[in-house]
């Protein structure tokens, strides 16, 4: 096993996601920028890693900015670019979120959502976010889901409504686990206007490739910390191993999208049982 602890600054626990808020004409998600994929009030915080073989700038060449750096697919809404790499191989990306893999995964030990940057798909029709190159894990099951059945920018209906109205008395309460809800019904929705209730639906904990990544995390007077495991080598076709050589790259994201920090040059990992003369500009 590999195990890494990440600290950074953070003023604010952030655990809200786009919450659904009830108004006189119905239930409406609340953003401020979620629909050009660029939220940058209503999100959870992040913090995603990034593991390759290539320690070239511009993220082992996984990074192309720009409103429309592929040609024959679609321009990126929020009009900063895509992640993806052009020689087919992969870079293993680790999301954190503090609330759909964090907390709704479980109140100890949650888990990071197993990614990866590869190349690019074509656009399916009837969905709205092209992301390009990047790609979550497959899973089995279990994870989260959205608590609304299709998006709409005006008013949306709830997929689920909590069993009981105490459900909700929590301000804290930024999730609902699935058993604790029943399918929305127009007759059962008796909330009064202003009443809020989480967009995030835990259904189980997740399950196959995309739950490969472990982690538990606290924030406290300012700082974030959060601490990560996976095995060296899961044998999976969308992971890479970790070994002596490796690059890492941490982005954090304060209760944004897609908007997050980044730093030019990786890091570059050495396993304990590495040769003593690999160890220069090496984390050990």
């Amino acid at each position: 096993m590999a195990y890494f602890l990440f600290k950074w600054r953070d003023e604010s626990e952030s655990l809200q996601h786009l919450p659904l808020v009830k108004t006189s004409d119905g239930w409406q998600v609340k953003h401020n920028g979620f629909t050009r994929q660029d939220e940058v009030e209503y999100y959870e915080d992040k913090l995603a890693v990034m593991l390759s073989r290539d320690g070239s700038i511009a993220g082992g060449h996984s990074v192309h900015l720009g409103k429309k750096p592929l040609e024959n697919r679609p321009a990126a809404l929020n009009g900063r670019g895509y992640h993806y790499t052009n020689d087919g191989s992969i870079r293993d990306v680790w999301h954190w979120k503090s609330v759909r893999s964090g907390l709704a995964m479980g109140p100890v030990v949650g888990l990071v959502g197993d990614s990866y940057f590869g190349p690019p798909r074509r656009a399916r029709e009837g969905h709205v976010r092209y992301t390009a190159g990047y790609h979550k894990d497959p899973v089995e099951s279990g994870g989260y889901t959205s608590n609304w059945l299709w998006y709409n920018d005006d008013i949306v209906t709830p997929r689920r409504l909590p069993l009981t109205p105490g459900l909700l008395k929590n301000s804290e309460n930024n999730y609902l686990e699935w058993i604790d809800t029943r399918a929305y019904r127009h007759e059962d929705d008796t909330y009064p206007a202003g009443t809020v209730i989480p967009s995030v639906l835990s259904i189980d904990r997740m399950e196959g490739d995309r739950a490969d990544v472990l982690a538990a995390a606290t924030w406290k007077d300012g700082y974030w910390t959060l601490e990560a495991n996976r095995l060296l080598n899961t044998k999976s076709t969308f992971d890479l191993p970790i070994e002596s050589g490796m690059y890492l790259w941490v982005s954090v994201f304060d209760h944004v999208q897609t908007r997050h920090s980044y730093h030019l040059h990786p890091t570059k990992i050495l396993l304990d049982n590495a040769p003593l003369d690999s160890k220069e500009n090496a984390l050990q």
